[in-house]
């Protein structure tokens, strides 16, 4: 568990640190107008979960189901694998050939582009057909893997993988045109993950017995996973959808601005998305051992100190956005609206606040409350982004925002309920403290990003704004320790080993 952990939080930061560090390169090298195409093509490398019907996921259980029957049954893993390479397979050809040959309709798509850049664009869009195929190798090889208990080499390798990407793009820039370098980097980048891959599954197969076992049928396997295509569906359209719309509706710059948010506010809540893989086995094992109260008492602590953490957390980020995007893309600080950033963050951290306990519902065999809770996600998403891109910018980052929001909040308060955690935020108390302590984090910083501007290169005002909000968080922090210690929480008066979960002091304080 601790191995997978690792690999997964090293994949996470590498994809998301690679792919944050490439966003001032392109925007340098390329401008605003092909970085939009960079934007859509890259939406368009990740749309097999659209259309896949769940496979992915499906291979992952029923390969973990045949690897972990008495004996092994390394021919079932085999059939099931070959299943989902054959299914990938035509769905690569089924994507492949729209794409390429559909390339120059496609870019029509973006209308700020000038004539000059189409043919550029057409070939952003050819390479990332190209990309797609390889990614579903990648998929089906990481998901076998995961199924017969490989978790830490599926994510090594893929983070291995991924490294290249960008030393690759740095080195395309150099020796050959712009829009070719794109291409290649996600090219070459898939294509060692590919190889990595499948050289360490054909290594974990031989540990798989050889055994004879029950093989699922094709159907069964598609039931199980067109399930979870709802999910999927959700994600797509809540995180990407948004890119296309601005694409298609607003400027460039505006889907820059879209785009760079998106990517920051995913960056600031990565750490969380590290976690989660590990809770539903961790979960799992629980419930079978001691039941519904040895899974309620391990995530209460997680719960309470979670719920805190996020929205201190986001608090903590929303003025520090500003700045730090400037410094980032290179950009002028006023070409970012406060508001923008800040109400994605805000929706993205109620996202990422779902992961904990949608492990548990899937532990406990529950799978219809999260398809509800991402199927309102993507009602919402699919109703309000058409209509906020008739706006402008800020209306789409509000129909991101409440397409997150609301539904987090209903399945977390209904998922909490049904399992009989205590709620952090019920007593009024507690809930104004909370929105003074985000405010001391907020204000103040947000005033200063306000009223110096461009006054100021990015790199001083985001080191005075993280300063002031350093000091925000040093002064709630100090009145959240009085209050602690005005309740009881002092040296003495506890346990050492209460006092030091905080788990226990946040339920402390939702009591009173």
């Amino acid at each position: 568990m601790l191995h997978g952990f690792g690999w997964s939080t090293a994949y996470l930061v590498v994809t998301r640190a690679s792919t944050l560090a490439a966003v001032p390169i392109v925007l340098h090298d390329v401008g605003s107008n092909l970085y939009a195409v960079w934007v859509l093509a890259g939406a368009l490398v990740m749309i097999q979960s659209l259309f896949d019907l769940g496979v992915a996921s499906a291979l992952v259980r029923y390969v973990a189901h045949a690897a972990a029957a008495e004996g092994g049954s390394r021919a079932s893993v085999l059939v099931i694998a070959r299943r989902g390479m054959y299914f990938y397979l035509l769905l690569s050809a089924v994507v492949f050939l729209p794409l390429w040959l559909g390339a120059e309709d496609i870019v029509e798509l973006v209308h700020f582009l000038r004539p000059d850049e189409v043919a550029a664009a057409v070939v952003i869009v050819r390479w990332a057909a190209v990309a797609f195929v390889l990614t579903n190798v990648v998929m089906v090889a990481a998901s076998v893997l995961q199924g017969i208990d490989r978790v830490g080499a599926s994510y090594r390798d893929q983070t291995i993988g991924w490294l290249l990407y960008l030393p690759l793009l740095l080195v395309g820039m150099s020796l050959v045109p712009h829009a070719e370098a794109l291409g290649i980097a996600w090219v070459g980048a898939y294509t060692v993950q590919m190889l990595l891959l499948l050289r360490s599954l054909t290594a974990g197969m031989r540990s798989v017995a050889r055994g004879f076992g029950d093989t699922p049928g094709f159907g069964e396997m598609l039931a199980f996973g067109s399930r979870w295509q709802v999910s999927a569906w959700a994600d797509f359209a809540t995180f990407q959808l948004p890119r296309f719309i601005a694409a298609a509706a607003l400027s460039s710059s505006d889907v820059v601005s879209l785009d760079v948010a998106i990517r920051a506010a995913l960056f600031v809540v990565a750490p969380l998305f590290a976690f989660y893989p590990t809770v539903l086995p961790r979960a799992a094992s629980l419930l079978a051992r001691g039941g519904e109260q040895s899974l309620r008492a391990f995530l209460q602590p997680y719960y309470s100190l979670g719920s805190l953490l996020v929205v201190v957390g986001v608090s903590a980020f929303i003025p520090v956005e500003v700045p730090a995007l400037a410094a980032w893309t290179g950009r002028a600080t006023t070409s970012f609206d406060p508001a923008v950033v800040a109400v994605i963050l805000i929706g993205t951290g109620a996202y990422a606040s779902t992961g904990l306990l949608s492990a548990a519902q899937l532990a406990r065999g529950e799978v219809n409350p999260v398809l509800v809770y991402k199927g309102r996600q993507l009602i919402l998403a699919a109703v309000l982004l058409p209509i906020a891109a008739l706006i402008g910018l800020l209306a789409v980052a509000i129909a991101l925002c409440l397409s997150l929001l609301l539904p987090a909040i209903m399945f977390n308060h209904r998922t909490a309920k049904e399992l009989e955690l205590g709620n952090p935020f019920r007593s009024p108390r507690t809930r104004w403290s909370l929105t003074g302590f985000a405010l001391m984090q907020v204000v103040a910083p947000i005033a200063l990003v306000l009223g110096v501007g461009d006054a100021l290169p990015a790199w001083q005002l985001l080191g005075l704004v993280v300063l002031a909000a350093l000091a925000g968080l040093l002064l709630g922090g100090l009145l959240l320790v009085g209050r602690l210690r005005a309740r009881g929480y002092r040296s003495g008066l506890v346990p050492w080993r209460v006092a030091a979960s905080p788990g226990p002091i946040v339920d402390h304080l939702a009591r009173k």
